[in-house]
């Protein structure tokens, strides 16, 4: 019998391994392609759903404004009555102007004689000699035509300025308003420092203002900063804004628009530290803007997560209510702190319910305090921006000048600090350029003077941010990355370790990273340090220790912004766009996220850790190789 031929295995199980590999590999490309798909899947429901909603709300709105039309057209048809009227008016008015004119010749010609018959020395009263030559100054009791800047000529009362925000609305107005009268700081003194010496280093001695002095030059800009900028020694926190008796008369009789931007910023303090200066600061605050009497407009600078404990996805302008009463909430915390520390980690506990931070919560509270102590007797605007961040271009693109918020992130891992943090990188990062925010506040003041009645009855609120899909938004992934490459392209000098960053999805994943790069490596560090008993090895173990801390308490603390997600709408920009110029600015569509976020960087190198960068590495326009 003929012998079989041996079954070659071997060649059949290449064949197969490389079949499976093969398989493999097409199965990752396939969930690489299902995951994008996914992603765009729920990119396209989630601005679907804004859609739904924004249609839902412009029905509503369409259905208001034909009430408002029909409540004008009977508003136009007394008016047609009260036309006939102005008109009878004016035609008294001509003939009280034809008598004036004849008047006016006839004391001309007293004048005349008058003067043929005086003395040499004789003089004539100014009164009389700008009547007879001046007829039209008749009053007819018609309002005097308003100057192109709502600002001209006006006295403003200013919060915080010696903060981020504050600091730029200051430096707008001189540079775009200087017709502006006065602006009134105010600023606590300190026990080295009076208000007037810090009114002195931290605001006229800022690199803000280097556009006025390339523009103006030095003197000029010096000249101008010292004619409109006054000091005022007070504190937010105290009644009547801590101020003498003097300053106050002086104010209550001049000051025209308050604008308050104070505020105790830090996420993480005690709540009855926080609640002094961001509630019962706000009331001291609005007690002094009602005891004014020439006033036009109240600003409030709140947040837009005030609401955030409401985890709604798309938030709306208008004053949500809280599960607790306010004042019985300050009262709680008051008699807690009085109390003991356990007692007062309860109550906070109890009111921040959803809240992330403290400062979130007591803004939250801030705005119900001032719209009941404010009733509706001066017109008011709640003003809620987002993450603010560096200036898109005003007065130079990057500037900054504090680290917190977004920047505090991003020093970090610029520093190789902090590696990772909870996030979805699919998520909206709301940042606002700080001149975007500056822009929004100072036209919203416009816009009320202009029309008082968008003020009234219920105060005007606005978002401020760029997460609505008319505001040109950006999402973590973008932010994120540019910030890595920015800083190992161009690693600043005082950088710890080299920077590496990376958005962890999934909390149990983050905790088990965060324990392998930081956790572990500071124990194991701590304990050779220990064993070895060289001080300098134990002392640098404890700067290890310190640094991994803050930066565990940086990702923290951060987190409620990386891993949600919130829409906040901002129809009442339309409001606004009618006070828009080149100038007074509010569009952001052709803003390039990439470069934005590079001069971000940029300018904490420059302004915040104070370092040598080129002019050359801050610009307006993207590289064309730089993609979204």
């Amino acid at each position: 019998m003929p012998l079989r031929q041996p079954v070659r295995f071997g060649g059949v199980f290449k064949q197969h391994e490389e079949r499976r590999v093969a398989l493999e590999r097409r199965i990752d490309a396939l969930q690489i392609e299902v995951q994008s798909a996914t992603e765009q899947l729920e990119s396209v429901s989630r601005e679907r759903d804004f859609l739904r909603r924004e249609n839902m709300d412009q029905k509503r709105a369409l259905e208001a404004a034909m009430k408002e039309v029909e409540r004008r057209s009977d508003e136009a048809r007394a008016t047609k009555a009260d036309v006939s009227s102005l008109m009878k008016l004016l035609e008294d008015a001509n003939v009280r102007n034809a008598k004036a004119e004849k008047t006016s010749s006839m004391l001309m010609a007293v004048l005349a004689r008058t003067q043929e018959q005086s003395p040499p020395h004789s003089t004539i009263p100014i009164e009389l000699l700008t009547m007879a030559a001046s007829p039209h100054d008749v009053a007819l009791g018609l309002p005097a035509l308003e100057t192109p800047s709502a600002f001209a000529h006006k006295h403003i009362f200013i919060t915080g300025a010696t903060g981020f925000l504050g600091k730029a609305i200051v430096e707008k107005l001189l540079r775009s308003c200087p017709d502006v009268d006065k602006i009134y700081v105010l600023i606590r003194s300190k026990k080295e420092l009076s208000a007037a010496a810090r009114l002195e280093k931290e605001i006229m001695d800022s690199p803000i203002f280097d556009r006025i002095r390339h523009d103006r030059g030095p003197k000029a800009c010096d000249s101008l900063l010292r004619s409109k900028l006054v000091a005022v020694d007070g504190d937010v926190t105290l009644p009547a804004l801590g101020l003498d008796n003097d300053n106050q008369e002086y104010l209550r009789r001049t000051v025209q628009v308050t604008i308050h931007s104070a505020a105790m910023v830090q996420f993480n303090q005690p709540i009855d530290a926080i609640m002094e200066m961001n509630c019962k600061g706000a009331i001291n605050v609005v007690d002094f803007v009602n005891s004014c009497r020439r006033i036009e407009c109240h600003l409030h600078v709140s947040t837009a997560y005030v609401n955030s404990h409401l985890r709604e996805p798309i938030v709306k302008e208008e004053l949500y209510p809280l599960p607790f009463d306010v004042e019985e909430a300050i009262v709680a915390v008051d008699e807690a702190a009085r109390t003991s520390p356990q007692a007062l980690a309860k109550v906070e506990k109890k009111l921040m319910a959803g809240f992330p931070n403290t400062y979130t919560l007591t803004k939250a509270m801030a705005e119900h305090l001032i719209v009941k102590r404010m009733g509706n007797s001066l017109p008011l605007v709640i003003y809620r921006p987002t993450i603010i961040g560096a200036a898109y271009k005003e007065p130079m693109p990057g500037w900054v000048d504090q680290v917190a918020g977004a920047g505090a992130i991003y020093l970090a891992i610029g520093m190789g600090v902090l590696t990772i943090i909870p996030g979805d990188t699919r998520n909206v990062a709301d940042i606002v350029p700080v001149d975007l925010a500056v822009n929004t506040v100072l036209l919203a003041v416009q816009a009320t003077i202009a029309q008082r009645d968008i003020a009234s009855p219920t105060p005007f609120v606005l978002h401020c941010g760029t997460s609505d899909p008319r505001r040109h938004p950006v999402l973590w992934r973008v932010s994120s990355r540019e910030v890595h490459r920015y800083f190992r392209e161009r690693p600043t000098a005082r950088k710890i370790f080299n920077p590496s960053f990376r958005l962890v999805r999934r909390t149990p994943q983050f905790k088990v990273e965060w324990f392998f790069r930081y956790t572990l490596p500071t124990r194991l560090y701590a304990t050779a340090a220990r064993i070895s008993r060289n001080e300098a090895r134990i002392d640098k173990a404890q700067k290890l220790k310190k640094l991994t801390k803050k930066a565990k308490l940086l990702a923290d603390l951060f987190q409620p912004f990386t891993k949600n997600e919130w829409i906040f709408q901002a129809n009442s920009t339309e409001i606004l766009q009618p006070f828009t110029t080149s100038e007074w600015w509010l569009d952001v569509q052709d803003m390039e996220w990439v470069q934005y976020t590079r001069n971000y960087c940029a300018g904490l190198k420059k302004y915040v850790l104070k370092e040598d960068v080129p002019d050359v590495e801050i610009q307006w326009k993207t590289p064309q190789h730089c993609q979204t």
